[in-house]
């Protein structure tokens, strides 16, 4: 385990480069608009509905997104340290193939076992574990003591703190199945002695093209919809952005299909008792904010926030009238009835 001057010089520099990228997006992103949490969402999270919608390019972009600070630090550290390792163990191509194969694929288990949001490098930190551990397993008994006691005192901390995750995160929820997809992927790429000089080509490509999207995305997630498209559903007909999709609505009784940018999903029908079938859904009736869209003329706006069975920050807001036209306003965060969101809602709830 005694480095070359280069490849001393790779086991800091190539780390450290991919942990300043990591850093440069979280700023960049997050500063798009005055919601970072809004921007860094819509910028290039990990939102199932929008990755079935195909934007599979975020499978890549979450993976270079985190979800606060202390969440991006962490990630960080884990790069450098154990990335410093694999390179002087592996050399430089062989840490970025490993991160990025594990990050990318990791992200796309963590989407195929939930449909839950997510972001952030861990995956291709646990990739990291996962080829350094292959690499310990066959090179021990070969090690000497001091080579042993450097290799244990860096790999073991990570491995005991990916181990207490489930327990000490409290600002966010591990994506369990990413994590342990990353650390196969890892212990697969460290197991085989592979070419991998195409892969990592390959993975600076994909980097590039899904952080490019994400940048672009964040952009129009700061600036009003350009385009804006006509969807007649439901015996209604009435506007949405042209980047927004399908997705499955909340009150289907209400409206078969509603339309979502990944964080607020709207929907426009016809009929009567949306506000029990909310409450029948787990939400609690509650009282208006500066944050809720205002009622078109002629319409009754109704607010809830969710209930004990629900997840938190959550939004419910809806509009009855005039006649039976109905408005169903979903935020699946707050952060989505920004100033941004309260124009689009507006803008939908009053066609006619």
């Amino acid at each position: 385990m005694v480095a070359t001057s280069p490849r001393a010089i790779q086991s800091w520099l190539v780390p450290g480069l991919v942990a300043a990228l990591l850093v440069a997006d979280f700023g960049l992103v997050r500063g798009l608009a005055a919601d970072p949490v809004h921007a860094t969402w819509l910028g290039g999270g990990r939102i199932p509905v929008l990755v079935a919608g195909g934007e599979a390019w975020r499978l890549v972009s979450a993976a270079f997104l985190h979800v606060g600070g202390g969440h991006l630090a962490g990630n960080v550290a884990a790069v450098v340290l154990l990335g410093r390792l694999l390179v002087a163990l592996r050399g430089a191509v062989t840490f970025w193939t490993v991160f990025v194969v594990a990050a990318v694929l990791g992200s796309a288990a963590g989407g195929l076992r939930s449909d839950a949001w997510s972001m952030g490098a861990s995956g291709g930190v646990a990739g990291l574990l996962g080829a350094l551990a292959a690499i310990g397993w066959r090179a021990w008994p070969a090690w000497d003591a001091a080579a042993r006691r450097r290799f244990g005192a860096t790999v073991l901390p990570w491995v005991l703190l990916a181990v207490a995750s489930p327990w000490i995160a409290t600002t966010f929820v591990p994506d369990h199945a990413a994590h342990l997809a990353g650390f196969v992927v890892g212990l697969a790429l460290g197991s085989l002695r592979l070419p991998v000089r195409a892969g990592a080509a390959l993975a600076t490509l994909t980097v590039a093209y899904g952080l490019g999207m994400a940048v672009r995305h964040g952009f129009a997630a700061a600036s009003p919809p350009a385009r804006w498209t006509t969807v007649a559903a439901d015996g209604v007909a009435y506007e949405v952005p042209a980047s927004w999709v399908p997705a499955p609505s909340f009150d289907p009784e209400t409206c078969a299909t509603a339309h979502t940018d990944g964080l607020l999903v709207v929907c426009v029908g016809a009929g009567a008792g949306v506000a029990a079938r909310a409450l029948d859904a787990g939400f609690v009736a509650d009282t208006p904010t500066d944050h809720d869209p205002a009622p078109p003329p002629g319409a009754e706006r109704m607010t809830f926030r969710p209930g004990p069975d629900r997840r938190p920050g959550q939004r419910l807001v809806t509009f009855t009238g005039p006649g039976p036209r109905v408005v169903v306003v979903h935020a699946l965060t707050t952060a989505a009835l920004d100033d941004r969101g309260r124009a689009i809602v507006t803008r939908i709830a009053a066609a006619r």
